[in-house]
């Protein structure tokens, strides 16, 4: 990727951002987060990874973005950092869910082997 395509996604990062934290109303997509996005070499397509606080809905999320979409190209219009605005293509990242439920499955079984450890030790104390 060459300099100036990664100044212009840094750029587009940071105005998304603060978009989905200070302008947007929707409840649909309060709470957004972007995880990564990718910007074709030409400039022609920009596709955002997102991911939802708990509790929220992928479906309902993802029509919400739809809808928003125009407005988030006029945003980025309004910088004047590309002639032609990329089509922007919202694709939901469930890797940090993911991540959050291995992490609590392993916690468990330390836990777990940590109990048996302590029984363990219980156990050879009785014997003595």
């Amino acid at each position: 990727m060459s300099i100036r395509t990664e100044k212009i996604k840094q750029e587009l990062f940071r105005v998304l951002q603060e978009f989905f934290l200070y302008e947007i109303g929707d409840f649909r997509v309060k709470g957004l987060e972007i995880i990564e996005m990718k910007l074709s070499p030409d400039l022609s397509s920009l596709r955002v990874y997102y991911s939802l606080p708990d509790g929220k809905s992928e479906k309902d999320s993802y029509n919400a973005l739809k809808n928003i979409t125009g407005l988030i190209r006029k945003q980025i219009a309004t910088l004047g950092i590309m002639r032609k605005i990329p089509e922007i293509v919202f694709t939901f990242d469930n890797t940090i869910v993911k991540a959050s439920k291995i992490d609590d499955i392993l916690s468990k079984v330390k836990y777990s082997e940590q109990n048996e450890e302590a029984l363990l030790e219980q156990y050879k104390n009785l014997e003595e």
